[in-house]
């Protein structure tokens, strides 16, 4: 070879290396810059403030507080049989017949009185049981004490005292082990 090809190729190798150089220190400028442009969008968001966290908390709160205020009222009792079943033998057999269901006699059919002082009634009222507890209403009444054997119910001023009766004769020939006149009582601690 001679002196002018080597120069040649030797200008031709710089060219080269010239050009990979400058390609690579702007891909590096490229790389440099997309990273730093990264870290600056990233200390612009903000996952999960202070803020954002605190109307979320507040939300599920008063979702919460609004579920638990909820009370499910109906006019008519879901659970009313008599509406379904209308065989006369069977509605007596259960203890649904129509002998009150229409009556606004109430009867004290059940109290559970707990160890702790908890306590439940049951009251047949219009056809149905109602389970209520002191505070609840039923009939205008509002229900102020539950007794071992007893309930005592206040209206405007005027107080009713109910207690446990039997279920009518024909009931209690058809269900020989139900005695609904002993107040079923439980106990926490199993005993």
């Amino acid at each position: 070879m001679n002196k002018r090809q080597l120069d040649v190729l030797s200008s031709l190798f710089l060219l080269i290396l010239v050009v990979i150089v400058g390609v690579g220190a702007l891909m590096w400028y490229n790389t440099t810059k997309d990273i730093d442009d990264i870290h600056a969008r990233s200390r612009e968001i903000v996952i999960g403030t202070d803020e954002k966290l605190k109307n979320t908390v507040q939300e599920l709160e008063n979702d919460l507080k609004a579920r638990m205020e909820y009370e499910f009222d109906v006019n008519v009792d879901p659970l009313d049989m008599t509406r379904v079943i209308k065989s006369p033998k069977l509605l007596a057999k259960m203890g649904l017949g129509d002998r009150d269901r229409g009556s606004t006699e109430m009867r004290l059919a059940a109290t559970i009185v707990s160890e702790s002082g908890e306590s439940a009634i049951v009251i047949r009222y219009m056809g149905s049981s109602h389970v209520l507890r002191v505070g609840d209403k039923i009939g205008g009444y509002t229900v102020d004490s539950i007794g071992t054997r007893q309930a005592v119910l206040s209206r405007g001023g005027y107080t009713r005292t109910l207690y446990n009766k039997k279920a009518t004769e024909d009931y209690i020939e058809d269900n020989e082990s139900v005695d609904l006149s002993v107040p079923y009582t439980y106990s926490e601690s199993g005993k």
